[in-house]
């Protein structure tokens, strides 16, 4: 069952002109909470973008890829506490990973959006826009964010990498090209 989901879970980048009723937003958010942490500080808060014009305002956030600028249902801001947390930067990819595979689960798309050492078109630090535009106190980190909502196209499942080439057992074996 988790196989499947597993395979079925692919960023989406284009998505239907349809809004994500709020159970499941919550359904997808609960899920976060569930999600482990380094000696379980739970160091993760959410900022939920589902207004057009805020949606715009966070897709600037990088320059080297447009975000979605009016594409997708929501965005969700992850934020994770660097100042009660050392493992926050694993705890904020945990906690995407976990609510990705629940948007899967529910047969809604997203795309997992990089954000940690990014830049703006117009400020130099993706997060520093972030936490200005959306009032993120300074103790906060935005490693990513999600977009997500109804899927536009379907990519078919996910191929494996290759277990022969990536999985060694009891120590490193050079695999031969």
């Amino acid at each position: 069952m988790l196989n499947d989901l597993l395979k079925k879970r692919r960023s989406i980048r284009l998505f239907q002109d349809k809004k994500i009723e709020e159970e499941k937003i919550r359904e997808i958010l609960q899920a976060g909470l569930y999600a482990p942490s380094g000696m379980r500080r739970n160091p993760w808060e959410f900022v939920v973008l589902s207004d057009p014009e805020d949606m715009k305002k966070a897709a600037l956030a990088k320059k080297d890829q447009p975000v979605f600028e009016d594409k997708g249902s929501h965005i969700i801001l992850i934020l994770t506490d660097h100042v009660a947390s050392n493992t926050y930067i694993e705890d904020s990819a945990i906690v995407a990973t976990i609510m990705q595979l629940k948007i899967a689960e529910l047969g809604l798309g997203s795309c997992w959006v990089q954000l940690r050492q990014r830049s703006t078109p117009s400020i130099a630090d993706s997060e520093a826009y972030l936490r200005k535009t959306f009032n993120i106190p300074d103790q906060f980190s935005i490693c990513q964010m999600l977009v997500l909502g109804y899927p536009g196209e379907d990519k078919g499942e996910k191929e494996a990498a290759s277990f022969e080439k990536k999985v060694h057992f009891n120590s490193y074996k050079q695999n031969e090209v």
